[in-house]
């Protein structure tokens, strides 16, 4: 993995990591030819970056299970009397400690339309509400941020 540090990643540090990705058999050369370096150097160049390299307390690719009703999935007031629960598995691709909470990062690649994020907001907003619910019933800490970094516009997104 690409250490976040205070310092920037190079290309050639890029280029090494997936060169073992591929040692691993993580991925395949002709995978690999997609990643775009300049994307993952904005990325690792971005003020969340610095923020993530600053928190003692981070965790990448965490799984999760929740069992929830649909009222508290869809906040729907039809639903409210509903005790059934829902069976929701997740994998929540980073989340991290600042002194004043915890904050969600997921990263999405989607085309981002004549830089018009609405869509993104629609698409993604129950799903970290739910990452968010599962962070706080396991760690006991308020989630105080809830982001998305958008490779297709190389941009964070509060939701």
């Amino acid at each position: 993995m690409i250490k976040t540090n205070s310092r920037s990643a190079t290309y050639d540090e890029i280029n090494t990591y997936r060169q073992s990705l591929i040692e691993k058999g993580i991925m395949t050369e002709k995978e690999t030819k997609l990643i775009n370096d300049k994307k993952i150097h904005a990325f690792l160049e971005s003020e969340i970056c610095k923020r993530i390299a600053k928190s003692a307390y981070v965790r990448r690719e965490t799984a999760f299970t929740l069992g929830l009703t649909p009222y508290e999935i869809y906040g729907d007031e039809v639903y409210k009397d509903d005790k059934e629960l829902i069976h929701v598995d997740g994998i929540i691709d980073l989340f991290f400690e600042e002194n004043d909470g915890i904050v969600l990062l997921e990263y999405k690649t989607d085309h981002i339309e004549n830089g018009n994020v609405q869509p993104m907001t629609d698409r993604y907003k129950i799903q970290l509400d739910l990452y968010a619910k599962a962070i706080e019933r396991s760690t006991g800490k308020k989630v105080k941020e809830k982001l998305l970094w958008l490779f297709g516009i190389n941009d964070i997104l509060k939701l």
